[in-house]
C-alpha cells in the first residue's frame, strides 16, 4: 500500500492512487534488481581481470619469458642439481672416512702382531722380569692395569696412529720451534718470557674445567677417574705455584697477570680458550674431541721436554745448564722443563693415550668411520693451535731482540 501525494498537498488513499502505485513498482522492480545484478556482475569481473593481470606480470618478471613453466622447471633443475652436489659431496667424505677407518683398523691389526711377537720373543729370552722392570720401557697406565685382554690390544694404537700416520707434519710444528730453542739455550729476552707465560697462565682456568669435564664424561670408573684428578690436583697446586714464582723472578706484578692493559690477550690464546670451552661444553656428546685436544697439549709438551733433557740441556746438582755453556738457565725455565718430563709426566701422557684409545673402543662399527674423523681433526687443529701459540711467543721475543741495545 502506498500513499501519494494530491494536487493540493495532502495525502490521500484513493482506489486509483493505489492502483497507479502498485503499477508503478511492478515497472521498477525489475529495473532495480537488473541493475544491481549488472553492477556486481561488472565489478566481480573488473576483479577477476585485475587479478589475472597481475598474475601474468608476475610470471613474466619472474621467468623473463613468455613460457613461465619452462623458468619454473629450469629453477627446479637448479635446485635438484645443487642438492645433488651437495649429496655427491657427503658420499665423497663418507667414504674417505671409512677409507681412514680401515686403515686404522689395519694399523692395530699390525700392531697387534708386534706386540705378540715381542712377548714371544722375550719369553723365548726368559727376560719378561727385566722387561718389565726396564726403566726405558712406558710406565704401566691405570687404565691398561683395569682393562680387559682383548680391549688392552685395541687401546694403545690410536694416539700413535694420530701422530704417526694423520699428523706428522703438525705434530712436527708444534713440537719443534725457534722459541723451544731460544729458551733452551737462555736467548730469551724476560720480556717476552713474561708474555709467553702470562698468556699460558690465562688459559689454565679453561684447561682445568676442560680436565674435570673429561673425568666426568671419558672416565668410565674410578680408577682412571682418581688417576686424572690426581693430576688435576697437580696443575691447580704444583703448576700453578711455578707460574706464581715465575711471574715474581721476570717482575710480573700480581695485578698484571690477569689485566688486558700492559699483557692484553692475543688472539692464539684467545683460540685456544675458546677450543678448550667448546670441548669442555660439549664433552658428554663427544668425548672424543676432549680427550683428543688433552692429549695434543700434554704430548707435545713432554716430547720437546725430553728432546731438551736428551740434547740441548744437562742437569747437575747446581742447575740445569744449556749444552756448550756454564750459566745455568733460570729456574723459570729450568723448572718448565722439569714439570714436563720425567716418569711422572709420563704417566700422564700414557694416560691420556690410553683414554682415548678406550673411548675409541666404545665405538660401534657404524659410527666409528665418522668419530674416527672428528678425532683426527681435533687432533691436528690442535697442533695447529701449539704451534700459533709458539709463533706468538716467537714474535714479542723477536722484537724483544730488536729493542735490546747492542753488545759493547
Amino acid at each position: 500500500h502506498f500513499r501519494v501525494m494530491s494536487p493540493r498537498g495532502r495525502h490521500t488513499n484513493a482506489s486509483g492512487g493505489l492502483n497507479n502505485s502498485v503499477g508503478i513498482f511492478s515497472v521498477a522492480a525489475p529495473a532495480f534488481v537488473s541493475l544491481f545484478v549488472f553492477r556486481r556482475r561488472f565489478f566481480r569481473s573488473r576483479s577477476s581481470s585485475k587479478r589475472k593481470k597481475d598474475n601474468d606480470n608476475d610470471s613474466s618478471s619472474a621467468g623473463n619469458s613468455p613460457n613461465s613453466s619452462v623458468s619454473l622447471s629450469s629453477d627446479v633443475l637448479l635446485e635438484d642439481a645443487s642438492t645433488a652436489a651437495s649429496l655427491a659431496i657427503l658420499e665423497r667424505e663418507k667414504e674417505k672416512d671409512v677409507e681412514i677407518y680401515l686403515q686404522f683398523k689395519a694399523f692395530c691389526e699390525d700392531d697387534n702382531n708386534n706386540n705378540n711377537n715381542n712377548k714371544a720373543r722375550a719369553a723365548q729370552s726368559n727376560q719378561t722380569n727385566q722387561m718389565s722392570t726396564d726403566e726405558s720401557s712406558p710406565p704401566a697406565s691405570p687404565i691398561m692395569m683395569g682393562a680387559s685382554s682383548s680391549a688392552a690390544v685395541n687401546i694403545l694404537p690410536l694416539a700413535r696412529f694420530l701422530q704417526e700416520e694423520m699428523c706428522h707434519d703438525e705434530w712436527r710444528g708444534a713440537t719443534e720451534h725457534a722459541f723451544v730453542r731460544a729458551m733452551l739455550r737462555h736467548e730469551l729476552p724476560k720480556n717476552s718470557m713474561a708474555v709467553y707465560l702470562v698468556q699460558d697462565y690465562r688459559f689454565l682456568d679453561s684447561f682445568s674445567r676442560l680436565l674435570a669435564a673429561v673425568l666426568c664424561n671419558a672416565a668410565v670408573n674410578l680408577q682412571e677417574r682418581r688417576f686424572g684428578a690426581s693430576f688435576l690436583a697437580l696443575i691447580l697446586s704444583d703448576e700453578n705455584d711455578y707460574f706464581v714464582q715465575s711471574f715474581k723472578a721476570l717482575g710480573v706484578p700480581a695485578d698484571e697477570r690477569t689485566r688486558k692493559k700492559k699483557f692484553p690477550d692475543q688472539p692464539a690464546a684467545d683460540a685456544f680458550i675458546s677450543a678448550m670451552d667448546d670441548a669442555a661444553d660439549n664433552a658428554a656428546q663427544k668425548p672424543h674431541v676432549a680427550v683428543a685436544l688433552l692429549l695434543v697439549c700434554e704430548w707435545a709438551y713432554q716430547t720437546w721436554a725430553e728432546e731438551a733433557l736428551a740434547v740441548a740441556v744437562k742437569r747437575t746438582e747446581d742447575g740445569m745448564y744449556p749444552l756448550g755453556f756454564s750459566k745455568a738457565l733460570p729456574l723459570y725455565v729450568s723448572r718448565w722443563v722439569d714439570l714436563h718430563s720425567g716418569p711422572d709426566f709420563a704417566r700422564v701422557v700414557t694416560y691420556f693415550q690410553d683414554l682415548l684409545g678406550a673411548v675409541c673402543f666404545r665405538w660401534s662399527e657404524d659410527e666409528a668411520p665418522t668419530l674416527l674423523a672428528e678425532t683426527i681433526s681435533t687432533f691436528r687443529a690442535t697442533c695447529h693451535l701449539e704451534k700459533g701459540f709458539w709463533d706468538m711467543a716467537w714474535e714479542f721475543a723477536k722484537v724483544s731482540y730488536t729493542r735490546r741495545p747492542p753488545k759493547q
